[in-house]
């Protein structure tokens, strides 16, 4: 009975609150209603918004999924001090703090920058597959790109084996050079090692760690394959003073400066830029003197554009320009002026006027200018055909017009007697000085003023042709660079380009002596022959017609 009367208490109480509940029940739905129409649909809700992330993540899942993996290969090669060969890396913990030293860009997805390869002291990177040293790798082969991009690359540049295109796989060698005063010592040296991480069967993909450490081998019959790299050794340069050393010591007089240099746009287009501030140069004191010892063993002077077999502070002499030594912020240079017409032993010498002077020099400036500006897109054309090349360059980096100020104009003189003044003009032409005792070869010619290049017999001398070539095309058949010269550099494999000569079509303001215009512009297509070079940059045989009518 009672609990009959607490269930009709609590119906009742039910019933009481049910308007109350209906009640609020409307009111609450007004203002969700409310809600839903200043929210702004649902799409913007937080439960829709995280399930649009969601499908945005399994959907770029979903596509990685689809990508192919690339690995990286990294071996590690440790040289100790003083040694040739790779040696042992002793323990796991050592050889993993210098693979630390590996651009994080091999163990990630990761795009690669350009300065994921950069030159180290005691570091350097190599594409190469077994125990061969490989293909060095350099900044510009890697800027900006993935690594599937990479591989691609390299595949097509045959710098892959088929075996590592089939898997996918880019080895890279890591050469560690360790200092003299590194911890780790090496006192066998009838033993090579081979430090390797992520050998064949330890390959790692993009995102792995780095592997085990480096194992320990003994010289076995295939030891003759082993990674052999030549480190510089520190030569001294200083020699134990001697009598005869302060009579060849070079006296220098000091001149104040101002400096016009040129600049190449990126069409072209070259741009004078006079220094407003002043600067001081050395000139050699006693190069008229040198130069009477040479022309008294000259028997006959060559006519050649150049003539580097100087002596001492002179040197040397072509058909318009004298050579002679100066020194310029610690730097050797030398330094180039108009001579007169004819011997210069000549006492009937005809002399020019500074205006000469100073057009022809200008001129020769930025002609050099012009050449490397046609070099470096000579190498584009040769990025593009995935050609490496032999390095070719202009000794304009760092060559200027400099002009004395009034207050030295005193130092002039056109006698080419010993003690006169040492400048011929106010005005002259410095380039850096090419030292032969750094390991440039005696001077070669690659063409003449009028004579194409024809140089079969060298890869140097192929690629100089079709440089050439290049100009040629470059410039729309406007401008041929001859009289192509300079100093190769055996070790380097490359060739430094001095004193060229230009003929050009239609180009407002040429003015220099050495320009004949559209007929030497068409006598070089019709004496020009193609090379292997020529074929690969896709430099195709020039047509035989008029360059008048082409650009007209």
């Amino acid at each position: 009975m009672a609990g009959d009367s607490q269930n009709q208490s609590a119906i009742m109480t039910t019933t009481a609150k049910a308007p109350h509940i209906s009640s609020r029940s409307a009111i609450f739905e007004k203002g969700a209603s409310q809600k839903r129409l200043h929210i702004g649909g649902r799409g913007t809700t937080v439960s829709a918004t995280n399930t649009t992330t969601y499908k945005k993540q399994i959907g770029q899942l979903k596509e990685q999924r689809t990508i192919s993996v690339h690995n990286v290969d990294v071996s590690l090669y440790h040289y100790a001090s003083q040694n040739k060969t790779a040696k042992v890396v002793d323990g796991a913990t050592p050889g993993r703090e210098l693979y630390e030293g590996a651009p994080w860009q091999t163990r990630t997805g990761s795009s690669f920058t350009s300065m994921t390869f950069s030159n180290r002291d005691r570091m350097s990177f190599y594409v190469g597959g077994g125990r061969t040293i490989g293909h060095l790798i350099t900044p510009d082969q890697v800027n900006s790109l993935t690594v599937r991009q990479w591989f691609d690359s390299l595949a097509a540049a045959s710098m892959l084996s088929e075996k590592h295109k089939k898997e996918k796989v880019i080895p890279i060698n890591l050469c560690i050079h360790e200092q003299p005063d590194s911890a780790i010592e090496d006192d066998d040296d009838d033993v090579e090692y081979y430090g390797t991480f992520a050998a064949s069967n330890h390959r790692s993909s993009l995102k792995s760690s780095p592997a085990k450490s480096a194992m320990k081998r003994k010289r076995g019959p295939d030891a003759s394959n082993a990674i052999s790299v030549k480190r510089p050794v520190y030569e001294s340069a200083f020699k134990l003073p001697h009598e005869k050393d302060e009579s060849s010591a070079v006296s220098y007089l000091t001149y104040s400066i101002t400096i016009t240099s040129c600049m190449a746009d990126n069409k072209g287009t070259i741009s004078n830029a006079t220094s407003v501030s002043q600067e001081t140069i050395n000139i050699a004191k006693n190069w008229k003197a040198d130069l009477q010892k040479y022309l008294a063993h000259q028997k006959d002077n060559s006519n050649s554009d150049f003539d580097v077999h100087g002596s001492g502070t002179f040197i040397g002499r072509g058909s318009s320009k004298v050579a002679f030594l100066v020194s310029f912020k610690n730097h050797q240079y030398a330094i180039l002026q108009i001579g007169p017409l004819g011997q210069l032993s000549s006492p009937n010498a005809v002399w020019g006027t500074e205006e000469d002077n100073m057009r022809d020099l200008l001129n020769e400036l930025r002609l050099l200018t012009l050449g490397q500006y046609f070099v470096a897109s000579f190498y584009r054309r040769a990025d593009c055909y995935k050609s490496k090349l032999p390095k070719i360059r202009f000794n304009s980096m760092d060559a200027f017009i400099g002009t004395i100020t009034a207050s030295d104009a005193s130092g002039v003189s056109h006698d080419l007697t010993p003690d006169t003044p040492p400048l011929l003009w106010k005005t002259f032409l410095a380039v850096p000085y090419i030292d032969q005792a750094q390991g440039y070869e005696s001077h070669r010619k690659f063409s003449g003023a009028f004579e194409v290049g024809n140089n079969t017999t060298s890869l140097l001398g192929n690629v100089v042709d079709a440089f050439a070539h290049h100009v040629l095309v470059d410039s729309m058949r406007t401008c041929v660079l001859v009289d192509l010269q300079g100093f190769v550099h055996g070790a380097r494999n490359e060739v430094v380009l001095i004193d060229p000569q230009a003929h050009t079509h239609n180009w407002p303001g040429s003015c220099a002596y050495w320009d004949h215009g559209v007929q030497e512009i068409e006598q070089f297509e019709k004496a020009h022959t193609c090379n292997s070079i020529c074929r690969k940059l896709d430099l195709k045989p020039v047509h035989r017609m008029s360059v008048q009518a082409l650009c007209d």
